[in-house]
């Protein structure tokens, strides 16, 4: 019961986000009449409904989840079952009739890159489509911004050092410090102006691995206890999304990436970030701020440095680190 009130629950929060229109309205300037569209990551097939309505000759809709259900009672009940193909699998798993004309897909996260999400669309492009088709969305930007967000910080992170129930809890503090968490990031927490940290072409993109960088100079005195993180995408000409905070066009949350402690910073400090990611799936982000006050005369502060990565947001059991079918030693 849970799970199916989870799935309603979802498609219709994605119903009702300006980011449904937005895709409507790229949809139905990018997809010709006769296009064959491969929509992956489909869901309950609203996309796959826009490129029919935009004259798609056929769409294949491949989803994994159950949600596949719905997108064939909606295409029956709209009238566009003869033209919408549902395929149950890992689009990296499915081997199409004919090449696609287009690739459209809805698969973002807080921070742009939904886990796998590069994966699907680098190997979509070179087994499904036809050489030059449209790849909706066509490129991502991802933002970072240093903040201060003491009782997020305290709840998520913090909390891990207060002992409770007469136990010590302090070794899962650095696991916590090592996961990207989501929440609704307010422009008043910024201690400095956001900067754009790296860039993806979806269009024609071959590696997995993203990496950028962005300093920013603080202009205010406070704490920082991470960086909040968000996207932009340029699904067409003219037409973009973003969770921008502030802008939002998405109703999506933001991504908070947190330190292992806290860091006094004022004006003229500069923190410099780096961010890099493999396929949407492992995150880490490198930290160092730089002081403007010196240790001595001459000699600057050195750079307090942080470095963190959901890799090690968690426990590896002997059990993930032995390989598979190795025995024990002899």
């Amino acid at each position: 019961m849970a799970k199916s009130t989870n799935i309603l629950e979802f498609h219709r929060f994605c119903l009702a986000t300006p980011a449904t229109e937005r895709y409507r309205q790229a949809i139905a300037q990018v997809v010709r009449p006769g296009d064959v569209v491969v929509d992956i990551g489909a869901g309950a097939g609203s996309l796959s409904f826009f490129a029919c309505q935009a004259g798609a000759r056929h769409v294949y809709a491949i989803e994994l989840d159950e949600s596949l259900e719905l997108g064939r009672l909606l295409a029956e009940q709209n009238g566009f079952a003869d033209r919408v193909t549902f395929l149950k699998a890992d689009a990296r798993q499915v081997e199409l009739p004919e090449l696609g004309d287009a690739l459209i897909t809805n698969t973002l996260e807080t921070l742009g890159l939904n886990g796998g999400m590069l994966d699907l669309v680098v190997d979509a492009r070179r087994r499904l489509l036809k050489q030059g088709a449209a790849v909706l969305p066509a490129r991502m930007g991802l933002h970072l911004a240093p903040v201060e967000l003491p009782e997020f910080y305290g709840q998520r992170i913090g909390s891990w050092n207060e002992p409770a129930y007469g136990l010590d809890l302090s070794a899962l503090h650095r696991f916590a410090a090592n996961n990207m968490f989501a929440l609704k990031a307010d422009r008043a927490a910024f201690l400095a102006a956001p900067a754009h940290a790296a860039e993806v072409d979806l269009s024609a993109a071959q590696r997995l691995d993203v990496r950028g960088e962005a300093a920013f100079a603080v202009e205010r005195e406070g704490v920082m206890h991470g960086l909040a993180g968000w996207f932009d995408v340029s699904l067409a000409p003219g037409i973009g999304l973003t969770n921008e905070p502030g802008n939002d066009t998405t109703g999506y949350n933001h991504a908070f990436l947190p330190l292992a402690r806290p860091v006094a910073v004022r004006p003229g400090d500069v923190v410099r970030a780096t961010l890099s990611t493999f396929n949407g799936a492992q995150w880490r982000w490198q930290v160092a701020v730089e002081r403007q006050a010196a240790q001595s005369p001459g000699q600057p502060a050195a750079p307090e440095r942080f470095d963190h990565a959901t890799l090690w947001g968690f426990p590896i059991s002997k059990e993930q680190l032995q390989p598979a079918g190795a025995g024990e030693p002899a």
